[in-house]
């Protein structure tokens, strides 16, 4: 089975919880927003297919390499793991200490924006259900 790695980025202020999302076109009759992340290539860890997607898909910013630089192959963030039909999907959860207000897209997405989890867009990824519980009900269960 095909292997995926993505990555939720959120900010805490105490009171609210924000995750960055990017936009994906696919079609003129298809977009949603969904996570950064994709396949896992040979010989990668998931770990390492993250970073490397998250390279090609967007402009790290200070924010995003601070919160992701902690981590490593024996350290890895809290994460979801889920099945679809063509693959395993995991989720690794890697807290920021500010929200960067310009993200530029280089792949894959048109746009990234900060969400309340209280008021995430209505056109999300059809596998949004299978996180949907952990981020809206408990997040900080998974953490």
């Amino acid at each position: 089975m095909k292997k995926k790695a993505k990555v939720i980025f959120y900010y805490s202020t105490g009171e609210k919880i924000f995750i960055l999302l990017g936009k994906r076109v696919v079609s003129s009759s298809e977009e949603f927003w969904w996570l950064p992340g994709g396949s896992v290539e040979g010989g990668e860890s998931l770990l390492q297919a993250v970073a490397r997607e998250l390279n090609e898909e967007i402009s790290l910013t200070p924010a995003l390499i601070k919160g992701f630089e902690k981590y490593n192959e024996f350290n890895h963030p809290p994460s979801i793991t889920y099945p679809t039909d063509k693959s395993e999907v995991t989720v690794f959860m890697v807290q920021v200490n500010f929200m960067d207000e310009t993200i530029e897209c280089k792949e894959e997405f048109t746009e990234m924006k900060w969400f309340d989890l209280t008021s995430l867009p209505s056109d999300m990824s059809r596998e949004f259900p299978n996180i949907q519980p952990y981020v809206t009900n408990n997040f900080f269960a998974v953490l």
